[in-house]
């Protein structure tokens, strides 16, 4: 599988799979995540390349390790610049892309979400991508309605504000 050829036809449905909505906002925090990630690769390498210039064995490793990484950060970078931004629907009390809403099960324990074109949390809220089960099923959805996450039943509780 790693060994095919990358023709034209393949990349282009390569960017049709990482094709991905977001808001203008997540965009951005994905550009400084993307930068980071950069660094910390490029500065992991150095000191890579600093060990095996100080006569320790690490190049089996280096090779492996920065194979990886390209990958990774190919995938990360393909996904980012064809990403499709999407302006937000501000529509009063109805969940869409960019809204930030807040979830409670029965307990009465409380979760904050934004649904938009990533995964990952910021602060006290976590952001979860549009077309994940949670996403799928909070788009569309008004204040009291219910979803499911994992096998727990979630309240809409909160919808606070469109990002």
């Amino acid at each position: 599988m790693g060994d095919e050829i990358m023709t034209p036809e393949r990349a282009a449905i390569m960017r049709h799979r990482t094709a991905k909505k977001m808001t203008k906002k997540m965009k951005i925090i994905l550009e400084e995540r993307l930068k980071t990630q950069k660094n910390k690769c490029a500065q992991f390498c150095k000191e890579l390349a600093d060990a095996k210039d100080k006569g320790q064995e690490v190049e089996e490793y280096q090779r492996v390790l920065e194979g990886e990484l390209d990958s990774k950060l190919g995938a990360a970078q393909m996904a980012f610049d064809n990403a499709e931004i999407v302006s937000v629907d501000k529509q009063k009390n109805v969940i869409t892309i960019g809204s930030q809403v807040v979830i409670c099960n029965q307990n009465g324990d409380e979760t904050k979400l934004i649904v938009d074109g990533g995964t990952h949390k910021e602060g006290e809220v976590y952001i979860i991508d549009y077309i994940s089960p949670v996403g799928r099923q909070l788009l569309g959805k008004k204040l009291g309605d219910k979803v499911m996450a994992g096998k727990t039943e979630m309240t809409i509780a909160e919808i606070d504000y469109q990002w």
